[in-house]
């Protein structure tokens, strides 16, 4: 009988498109930076929910453990030929050794565009790993808010800040994306003289108009 070997990557989804590769992790047990806003997260949610990807999940944590984790890594986004990969569609770096683990990765797929949010900046020993990435071409990597942590106190030079808004009448801070919780996706870009950098996907017309993030690559810019 032939052994059937289960790889690291997934491709797509719903909100990504069929392009983008993805590498996810359970939530809140790898959110070492989580806050109050974090409660609104749908990867505690929905389909995150269901039996089987509960298990897949756990899986990929095991392998995130795996000291061969960023070879491993590596060979799969070069043996799949990968354009575009989101490191945690779900989850977020939960170490300073596993923040490693993707600089490695990162080094070694030069043409590969990665793109991540994370809210680990909150985490000195990891943030002192990650404060560095701005360096990385290949790597979009966004810093993540909201009302309860306000603003990042330390942006570097190539990595961005986006903002969750959880109310309807919140004030938002100058941030170079917005994410909307699921009711508030219909409200208007606009607040006053002021145009929000809302999330395209998540707006009144984003899933209508099935803008997907292979097809915005805003993030990945």
């Amino acid at each position: 009988m032939a052994i059937v070997r289960r790889g690291l990557l997934t491709q797509g989804n719903t909100k990504l498109g069929e392009g983008p590769h993805v590498w996810s992790l359970p939530a809140v047990s790898t959110c070492p930076g989580m806050s109050e806003g974090c409660s609104h997260c749908y990867a505690r949610q929905h389909r995150y929910r269901f039996p089987a990807v509960v298990e897949r999940l756990k899986w990929n944590l095991r392998q995130a453990r795996r000291p061969d984790f960023p070879s491993r890594m590596t060979r799969e986004i070069r043996r799949k030929g990968c354009l575009a990969v989101r490191v945690h569609a779900s989850g977020d770096f939960f170490s300073a050794d596993y923040a490693s683990a993707w600089e490695e990765v990162f080094a070694a797929c030069p043409r590969v565009r990665f793109w991540a949010y994370t809210r680990s900046y909150r985490v000195p020993a990891v943030w002192d790993v990650m404060r560095g990435w701005g360096r990385f071409k290949n790597l979009r990597l966004w810093l993540s808010a909201d009302r309860s942590t306000g603003l990042p106190p330390d942006v570097p030079s190539g990595v961005r800040v986006a903002w969750l808004q959880t109310d309807e009448g919140e004030d938002i801070p100058p941030v170079d994306l917005v994410f909307r919780i699921r009711r508030l996706r219909t409200q208007p870009t606009r607040v006053g003289l002021r145009v929000l950098p809302v999330c395209a996907n998540e707006t009144g017309t984003g899933r209508s108009d099935e803008v997907t993030c292979g097809s915005c690559q805003r993030c990945l810019r």
